[in-house]
């Protein structure tokens, strides 16, 4: 999937790479625990999911200036 790499460092705050790499730890956590416990087909549901919450809690990521 190409959009992962955009949303790890969206969800993580452009110009943070720090929050990149908590990001990109979260989206893997996220798609084995979604693709484990629901139909694997439906992971990217659940990243998209934790995309659109972070976004519109912190519009700047998680560690966004």
């Amino acid at each position: 999937m190409l959009e992962c790499p955009f949303i790890a460092v969206a969800l993580g705050g452009f110009g943070s790479v720090s929050g990149a790499l908590l990001a990109s730890l979260l989206i893997g956590l996220v798609e084995s625990f979604a693709g484990f416990y629901g139909a694997p087909v439906l992971k990217y549901v659940a990243v998209f999911g934790l995309y659109l919450g972070v976004i519109f809690w912190r519009p700047r990521g998680l560690f966004g200036w």
